[in-house]
């Protein structure tokens, strides 16, 4: 991001930090949540024991 800032200025650095938070928000923190919801709910049936492993991935 600061070498976009110094390369071509505020406003580009600023169009590119808004599409990367959109892609954070839409794309990784939806990834996390499927995660969670499916994956991590399975895996603790299969093994309770990992319990406290997947309270930390939360």
């Amino acid at each position: 991001m600061l070498e976009l800032l110094e390369a071509y200025g505020e406003k580009h650095a600023m169009i590119t930090a808004k599409a990367l938070l959109d892609h954070w928000e839409t794309r990784t923190i939806a990834h996390a949540d499927s995660e969670e919801e499916g994956l991590y709910k399975r895996k603790l049936k299969e093994n309770p024991d990992i319990s406290h492993t997947l309270s930390m991935l939360k």
